[in-house]
């Protein structure tokens, strides 16, 4: 997919800024594990419940908690969850949305660096989204990029899509809400628009005998149908010839419908005629009881074993 110089650029701006906060959210991280050794727990205890509990029966907050320069709030766990965040509201009734855990970042000065939610992992994943009926992750941006990929693996990708269910893999909508790509599980790419590459022709182009670098672009032709084509040449013996078809090409044909024989015959004749057609060959024989022997080329045109695809389908957008 070909992308402007400014798309590059801010592609670019954003790799680099995720890059140095992640350097940052370390070196906080790292700060944080050396400061940890050193403290000891004000309370302590070994029953099933809660160490420190509150109820906030009314409408603000049960807990606040704040910081100059550290972490203003840290949770540890030996084998379950450092921080668990809960919510029952009924958003269908109440009509507005809740959050099991809200990170918010409200910092003015027009730095990029800081994260309202951030996750890090040395071996596992860094965040993890599930949901049962909505969107597992999800991410907004008004001026930078609304979810961005990073990999430094040799071997793994920045991106990675997956689909446990019958459903697409992706789908992809513009601004207007229509859908602009479309990639379903046996890797049909659907694009309402037009693929341009930036890069050097790998598909439909060839290269020239005195093009000195330059690629010849060329066409596919368009078929009402699905065929399976196959060329030869044969020649006439005292006005006719049995021609005997490929295996290899009769294996991939469907042989219980009929294929068409186009014949051009190197010399001058009476004319040329497929007198009989079978799975195996076809005979061809000179019009008018002609005896020549000349040379001629053919052009087989079958349908291809295992596809029964209607003509010309109207296939809605």
């Amino acid at each position: 997919m070909f992308l402007s110089t400014n798309s590059r650029d801010r592609v670019i701006s954003a790799g680099a800024i995720a890059v140095l906060a992640i350097g940052l959210t370390v070196a906080g991280i790292s700060r944080a594990h050396a400061a940890r050794s050193q403290i000891s727990p004000d309370k302590a205890c070994s029953n099933g419940s809660s160490c420190f509990s509150v109820d906030q029966l009314g409408s603000g907050e049960g807990i606040v908690s704040m910081s100059l320069l550290g972490n203003s709030v840290e949770g540890h766990s030996k084998s379950g969850n450092a921080v668990y965040g809960e919510t029952n509201n009924l958003s269908a009734t109440t009509k507005h949305c809740a959050s099991g855990i809200l990170g918010l970042d409200l910092s003015s000065d027009g730095g990029v660096l800081n994260f309202g939610v951030s996750g890090r992992s040395y071996h596992g994943t860094g965040v993890f989204g599930s949901s049962g009926s909505a969107a597992g992750l999800f991410g907004e941006s008004k001026s930078g990029t609304g979810i961005f990929g990073r990999s430094a693996s040799a071997t793994m990708p920045a991106l990675g899509l997956q689909a446990t269910g019958t459903g697409p893999l992706m789908i992809a909508t513009n601004a207007n809400g229509g859908q602009a790509l479309s990639l379903d599980q046996a890797g049909n790419l659907t694009v309402a628009g037009t693929i341009t590459s930036g890069g050097g022709c790998n598909a439909g182009c060839w290269q020239s005998r005195n093009g000195h670098g330059a690629h010849l672009v060329s066409y596919m032709p368009r078929e009402s149908s699905p065929t399976m084509e196959d060329f030869g040449e044969g020649q006439l013996v005292n006005g006719t010839v049995a021609v005997r078809i490929d295996p290899a090409f009769a294996n991939s044909i469907d042989q219980s419908k009929d294929y068409l024989v186009f014949l051009t015959p190197d010399g001058d004749t009476k004319g040329l005629y497929v007198a009989q057609r079978s799975p195996r060959g076809f005979v061809v024989r000179e019009s008018q009881g002609g005896r020549s022997n000349v040379q001629f080329s053919y052009r087989i045109v079958a349908k291809p074993f295992g596809k029964d695809e209607p003509r010309l389908p109207l296939v809605q957008n």
